[in-house]
């Protein structure tokens, strides 16, 4: 699935966007949940809604301080979410954690971001992890923690930033 969107018309855009939902209602109307795919998902609500328009035309400024909005954002949903628990509302616990996918996937989609890219260099260096115990990190559940063995290479976003930087510039 091609999500690179950015030499698009605009138009053409929407027009893809609202086809894409359209045709996910058709089975969320039928009662069967399509597979998610939640950056092409995102990209094509920014893309109907024009929003990764109107983020491009921000200055440095303006971009620093949207970065700041969306992570504002995220902790509002995150506060919300820790208050369903202590309300033991199920309902609203998923919600929230879906809320906190939207907004940081979304974040991601409107920096440019390729969050593919990202998601499978954090998966490729977590996959080269062992199960051990992490100092520091109490696990009361005795479940399999995730530790970085020796020569363990972090995850590297070089070159996958999209426009973060200009927001610092």
């Amino acid at each position: 699935m091609n999500t690179d969107t950015q030499n698009t018309n605009p138009e053409t855009l929407k027009e893809c966007a609202q086809k894409r939902w359209e045709s996910l209602k058709t089975f969320l109307d039928k009662g069967i949940t399509p597979a998610a795919c939640v950056s092409y998902d995102m990209s094509m609500m920014h893309d109907n809604y024009q929003v990764k328009d109107a983020v491009n035309e921000l200055n440095s400024l303006k971009l620093y301080e949207f970065l700041k909005f969306r992570l504002d954002f995220l902790q509002e949903e995150l506060n919300e979410t820790r208050k369903a628990y202590s309300e033991k509302d199920a309902e609203e616990i998923v919600d929230g954690l879906i809320d906190l996918v939207v907004v940081a996937v979304g974040t991601l989609d409107l920096y440019g971001v390729n969050f593919n890219k990202a998601w499978f260099e954090v998966l490729r260096a977590n996959m080269n992890k062992q199960v051990g115990v992490k100092e520091g990190r109490p696990n009361p559940y005795g479940l399999p923690d995730l530790c970085k063995p020796e020569g363990w290479t972090a995850p590297s976003h070089a070159g996958n930033h999209g426009i973060i930087e200009k927001a610092f510039a």
